[in-house]
C-alpha cells in the first residue's frame, strides 16, 4: 500500500502539470517534463527534465535527476506547490501568551517525579513550534471507485503524531489564520521532513486499513450471494455430467463427459476466483497536500528536587490548547506524566532506565 518514491512522484508530477507543464512517465520511477518558458527561472533555466524517483534507476539512467527528500529539485517544486496551495503556510494567532494562574498546578498533574518533590516553575519564555498536516488522498478500488482524505498531524519538535496531538488538529483549523508572523520568536528545533512524512504514514495506514475492512465487511453479503450462486450452477452442471457419465456406455461419449467434468471443475474454480478478486479491497494512499503551522508556545523550564540535589526539566504550555503538554521520556520517547531519576538518568521506568544508565 505505501510506496514513499511514488507519493514524492504524484506530487512532483501534478504540482508541475498544474503549473504548465508536459509530464510523460517513461519508465518505472522515472518521467521526462518539458517546461513551460515561465518555469525556466525556477530550474536553472532549462525547460526539459528527467527525473528518477528511485535510487537505483537514477544509478542507471544518463542525465537524470534523483528527487528525494531534502533534493533540490524537491524544494522548487515545493516552492511551487506553495504558490498555489499544495503547501499552505499557516500562522496561528494567540491572544494570550501569559501563563494562566494555575499554571503550578497544571504542571503537578502534567508531570511528577518519583521520591522527588514537586517540580517548581523556575522561568518560561515563547518558542516557536511547527506542526505539519499532511493530507493524504486514498483511492480505493474494488467492484466500485472511492475516494477518502484523510489528514495526519505531526508536532515537529517532538516527532508525536498520536491520538493527544490530533486533538489539536480542530483547534488549529478553527483559528483563522494571520498573513504574517504576530510574533517574532526563536523555533524549537524540528525533525526531519522526511520523518514526518514516515511517521504520518504509520499514522494514516491504521485509518485506511480501518476503511478497508469496512468496505469488505459491507460488501461480504453480496460477495457470499454470488459465491452461492455460481457454487449451486456448478455444482448442478457437475451432477449432471456424472450422471450421463454413469448412464453412457459408449467409451468415446464417456471420454468426452470426463472431458467436461475436468474443465467445469476448472472453470469453477477460475469462476470463483474471480468472484472473490472482484470483492478485494485495494488502496492507493498518496500525499496531496501539506499546511504548515506556526504555534507560539511557552517553553517552561522547571527545576526539581531529589534529596539535596537539584536538576532541570522542562515542559510546554500550549496557549492554544489552555494546557501543559505531556512530556516525553527522554531515555525512551514515550509521552509519560510520572518520572523517576536514577544516577542522574531520568527514565519513566526501571527497565527503560536500564538501557540507559552507564
Amino acid at each position: 500500500m505505501w510506496n514513499s518514491a511514488y507519493s514524492v512522484q504524484n506530487f512532483v508530477t501534478r504540482t508541475l502539470e498544474s503549473h504548465g507543464a508536459m509530464v510523460e512517465q517513461t519508465g518505472f520511477a522515472l518521467v521526462e517534463v518539458l517546461l513551460p518558458e515561465d518555469l525556466g527561472e525556477v530550474f536553472d533555466g532549462r525547460s526539459f527534465l528527467r527525473l528518477a524517483f528511485d535510487y537505483e534507476v537514477a544509478q542507471e539512467t544518463e542525465d537524470c535527476q534523483f528527487v528525494t527528500f531534502g533534493s533540490y529539485l524537491l524544494d522548487a517544486v515545493t516552492g511551487l506547490a506553495l504558490s498555489t496551495g499544495r503547501v499552505v503556510q499557516c500562522y496561528v494567532p494567540v491572544p494570550n501568551l501569559e501563563l494562566p494562574s494555575k499554571a503550578a498546578e497544571q504542571i503537578g498533574q502534567t508531570v511528577s517525579f518519583i521520591k522527588c518533590k514537586p517540580p517548581r516553575l523556575k522561568k518560561s519564555y515563547p518558542l516557536e513550534f511547527i506542526y505539519y498536516q499532511l493530507n493524504f488522498r486514498c483511492v480505493f478500488r474494488y467492484d466500485e471507485k472511492r475516494e477518502e482524505l484523510y489528514s495526519v498531524l505531526v508536532d515537529m519538535h517532538t516527532g508525536r503524531q498520536d491520538s493527544e496531538v490530533q486533538e489539536l488538529l480542530p483547534l488549529l483549523q478553527k483559528a483563522i489564520p494571520l498573513e504574517k508572523r504576530e510574533h517574532m520568536l526563536p523555533q524549537a528545533p524540528v525533525i526531519t521532513m522526511e520523518d514526518a512524512y514516515n511517521r504520518a504514514c504509520m499514522a494514516v495506514g491504521p485509518m485506511v486499513r480501518m476503511k478497508m475492512e469496512e468496505i469488505e465487511g459491507g460488501q461480504a453479503g453480496l460477495r457470499e450471494k454470488e459465491l452461492s450462486k455460481a457454487t449451486r450452477y456448478y455444482d448442478r452442471t457437475y451432477e449432471e455430467l456424472r450422471r450421463k457419465l454413469f448412464r453412457s456406455r459408449d467409451l468415446e461419449r464417456q471420454k468426452r463427459f470426463k472431458q467436461q467434468i475436468a474443465a467445469t471443475e476448472s472453470d469453477r474454480e477460475r469462476r470463483l476466483h474471480d468472484i472473490r478478486e472482484r470483492f478485494v479491497v485495494e488502496a492507493e494512499v498518496t500525499l496531496d497536500s501539506i499546511v504548515i503551522y506556526h504555534l507560539p508556545k511557552l517553553n517552561l523550564e522547571l527545576e526539581v528536587q531529589q534529596r539535596e540535589e537539584l536538576f532541570p526539566f522542562e515542559v510546554i504550555f500550549n496557549p492554544l490548547s489552555r494546557e501543559v503538554e505531556r512530556s516525553l521520556c527522554p531515555s525512551c520517547g514515550k509521552p509519560v506524566m510520572q518520572l523517576a531519576r536514577t544516577g542522574g538518568n531520568i527514565h519513566c521506568s526501571e527497565g527503560c532506565a536500564s538501557a540507559k544508565v552507564r
